[in-house]
């Protein structure tokens, strides 16, 4: 086809910095074609660098638009969310002397080989690589998805055997999955139903779901978590990708979890919505929580962590420390 009008939908939202440059200078080829683009996304990073020019949306309705030259990066912010936000992440964790969560040796044959870290109550670690490097299948094996080969999982010094989901939920770990829609929540089923959805067994002792139980537990989630929704007997495909992605975070909170799993925690979801995804995941780890943090975003994994481990061909490639990791740098050990 020879379009000369292309529409982009979230394009970089499954890729990594460097195929996402690639994107940017394909764009720039197409424009200077005369093709024109309407590019579609919520990392105001990428609007800033390819666009022209701007519109907004907010539930539906049109807001505003206008030339990106002529438009300060919160004044957008706030077209886009409806008020103004503050610094985009603001840090309340503190890494304790207390390893939460220790990972030795670990490796899945043809998938990842020899990674070890550990992981301070109190911190946040990102993982950081292109796509196929192994990010994912790490959280599969301490989760138990996939079968490890080799290594070791240390949970506050004690040695877990996790062999499938059960016992890694049992050892108090959660995992909200890359993909919420294929493998975080049931869209068929209400809010309320996907916030019980970890914890079935707990609320249905004897095989029948306490439906009292079930309302209070996605009454208290909703209201923590100031989930959108008309009521939570509706649908969960209904609501927005912020407040889905709450809805996934509930879901695990009811079970009062000591370690995060969060595998790309704020795809697909506005500015507004991220910002306090970053607050609810800071004051986890402030609280005492042991956080590992999957994002192909460098301002997001760089504005979060305290520590970043480097993914590269199924191998770690080098774990940095907050002060001395730059996107530079991160891209430099990921290739």
């Amino acid at each position: 086809h020879d379009a000369e009008v292309i529409f982009m939908d979230e394009p970089t939202s499954a890729i990594g910095e460097r195929e996402a440059q690639h994107l940017f200078a394909a764009i720039e080829q197409l424009k200077r074609q005369g093709r024109a683009i309407v590019y579609v996304s919520h990392r105001l990073s990428e609007i800033f660098q390819i666009a022209d020019s701007y519109t907004v949306f907010r539930d539906g309705a049109f807001v505003g638009a206008g030339a990106l030259k002529d438009v300060a990066r919160p004044d957008l912010i706030k077209m886009i969310v409806g008020r103004e936000l503050g610094e985009e992440y603001i840090k309340t964790n503190a890494p304790t002397d207390v390893v939460g969560l220790e990972v030795a040796n670990l490796s899945s044959r043809g998938k990842i080989k020899d990674i070890s870290f550990q992981v301070h109550k109190g911190e946040i670690l990102g993982i950081y690589g292109l796509m196929g490097s192994g990010r994912t299948e790490i959280f599969d094996c301490l989760f138990g998805l996939d079968k490890r080969s080799e290594g070791r999982i240390l949970l506050e010094g004690r040695e877990a055997a996790i062999h499938k989901p059960a016992d890694a939920m049992r050892e108090g770990l959660a995992l909200v999955t890359e993909d919420r829609k294929q493998t975080g929540l049931n869209l068929s089923d209400s809010v309320r139903g996907n916030i019980a959805l970890a914890s079935l067994p707990e609320m249905s002792p004897s095989g029948v779901m306490r439906g009292r139980a079930e309302a209070e537990a996605s009454r208290s989630m909703i209201e923590r978590f100031a989930i959108k929704a008309a009521r939570d007997t509706m649908p969960v495909s209904g609501l927005s990708g912020g407040n889905q992605q709450k809805v996934v975070l509930g879901k695990w909170f009811l079970r009062n979890p000591r370690i995060l799993l969060l595998d790309e925690p704020t795809r697909g979801v506005d500015v507004g919505a991220k910002r306090e995804i970053y607050r609810i995941i800071c004051e986890f780890a402030a609280a005492g929580g042991t956080v590992v943090m999957i994002s192909s975003e460098i301002e997001e994994v760089l504005g979060l962590s305290d520590r970043i481990m480097v993914m590269r061909g199924g191998r770690s490639a080098g774990i940095l420390d907050r002060s001395e990791a730059s996107a530079q740098s991160l891209v430099h050990l990921s290739t």
